[in-house]
């Protein structure tokens, strides 16, 4: 019979670990964005509330998680409320899960998947150095011109045919629905005819259309001298026989 002085008692430490969170701004090419400004709220594991951040060159530190176990995957929730400015904004939010384990006595992260949210694929993450390291992709607003011409006068008498432009369908289709008649003008040989060009801009920055090209519809010939045409420098192509101006 053994006394319970004759065994040594083992003290097992417990295994501790972490690791940090950090995100950068990129541009559709990769490169990153150094402009401060966007805006992120995000959930971390184990830290009750939602907090926001704001990126500073390009960079955001989400924080440290300390690891306490390995049985089961952190999540990460990720939503950018503010884009950098000239950038759109990532839409919806990114739910990422990290995958833990004991290495060297410790825990330590040792993967990282994005498994919701990502329907563009404008995000990605992965580990280095015990960083989780997230990566999201924005697109810089661009100006989208759309050009529209119309009939404005025949002989001095004025038609109005300038279009009514929704906007409403930029989102879903990708362009406004310019709605305007498409009744027939009577003209007659000799008349003199008056067409309006319009650009419209149906992107989120300002554009320029530094020239305008328009081919005169068949017989009708191009007025050199008229003083809309002086006003606005329309002139022939002379190098074109398709009556291009």
């Amino acid at each position: 019979q053994q006394d319970d002085d004759d065994f040594e008692k083992v003290v097992i430490p417990k295994a501790e670990g972490s690791y940090q969170i950090q995100l950068e701004k990129v541009d559709k090419e990769g490169n990153k964005i150094t402009t401060s400004g966007a805006e992120f709220k995000y959930t971390l594991p184990g830290q009750s509330g939602t907090k926001t951040g704001t990126t500073t060159n390009g960079v955001l530190n989400l924080g440290t998680v300390q690891i306490t176990s390995v049985g089961n995957k952190d999540t990460i929730t990720i939503e950018e409320t503010k884009a950098p400015e000239g950038y759109n904004k990532l839409i919806g939010s990114l739910t990422i899960q990290v995958e833990k384990a004991i290495s060297g006595g410790k825990y330590v992260a040792t993967g990282a998947s994005i498994t919701a949210g990502n329907t563009n694929s404008n995000a990605s993450v992965k580990i280095e150095n015990g960083i989780v390291k997230i990566t999201v992709k924005n697109e810089k607003k661009e100006f989208d011109l759309a050009l529209r011409k119309y009939i404005s006068k025949v002989d001095g008498t004025t038609h109005n045919r300038v279009p009514n432009v929704d906007t409403s369908t930029i989102s879903s289709e990708g362009t406004a629905t310019y709605n305007h008649t498409k009744e027939p003008i009577v003209v007659k040989r000799n008349s003199e005819i008056i067409y309006t060009i319009r650009v419209y801009n149906e992107g989120e920055v300002d554009g320029y259309a530094e020239q305008i090209t328009d081919y005169l519809p068949e017989e009708l010939e191009f007025l050199p001298e008229h003083e809309i045409n002086k006003q606005y420098g329309w002139e022939i192509d002379v190098n074109d026989e398709t009556g291009r101006t």
